[in-house]
């Protein structure tokens, strides 16, 4: 659900400056990696997800700190995987 914000409120908006709310649910994700409980491999981060702060850099900061948690759980996943993939016999 997308909410339109007309009035001026505690986070700091003002009348009719941002579109708030919304998003996928922070319960269909594992917080520690980002990534879906729905659909493993699917990492979702910032304003794809029910999250919303004041306005001021806030929304960023949640942005590029949710994408680096993604970021280093896809890398600890495809290198999880990289090992896994190797012959028998290969270090």
């Amino acid at each position: 659900m997308v909410i339109a914000q007309q009035t001026e409120g505690a986070r700091g908006e003002r009348a009719g400056d941002e579109v708030t709310a919304g998003g996928i649910p922070l319960e269909e994700i594992d917080p520690a990696r980002m990534e879906s409980r729905r659909c493993a491999g699917l990492y979702l981060v910032g304003e794809m997800l029910d999250v919303d702060g004041r306005l001021g850099g806030f929304n960023f900061q949640w942005a590029w700190s949710s994408a680096w948690v993604a970021g280093r759980a896809i890398a600890r996943a495809l290198s999880d995987s990289a090992v896994t993939a190797r012959p028998a016999g290969h270090a």
